[in-house]
């Protein structure tokens, strides 16, 4: 994991509108805790450094997340699943979603400017 990959990460945990797309599709509310006790005890320090104390499924539920936030889907829905099907299971190793996610937020921004 790059440094840029945990920022992009952080990044999204310290969007407003992600925490609550978090909490309203994690059912178990185990997510939304594993991200409340990263910054309750991480963000204050070294947040990029700390992030990798967060469990790698955890991680992976996180970049999930942040993937069907950028992206419009359920994060279990089905575009989501084929999505993750087709390689992306693993958090950093897809450049192609990363690629897209950019794209999603140029445009998004390019939509307020």
């Amino acid at each position: 994991m790059t440094t840029k990959d945990t920022n992009t990460i952080i990044r999204a945990m310290n969007n407003v509108d992600f925490m609550d797309f978090v909490e309203s599709h994690d059912k178990n509310g185990r997510l939304e805790k594993a991200c409340e006790a990263f910054f309750t005890e991480y963000h204050r320090t070294d947040a990029a450094a700390n992030l990798t104390a967060i469990s790698e499924q955890h991680l992976i539920s996180i970049w999930r997340f942040f993937v069907a936030y950028m992206l419009g889907f359920a994060p279990y829905g089905f575009q989501m699943d084929a999505a993750f099907d087709n390689g992306c299971r693993q958090p950093w190793e897809t450049d192609g979603l990363k690629k897209l996610i950019t794209e999603q937020h140029e445009l998004a921004i390019s939509q307020f400017a």
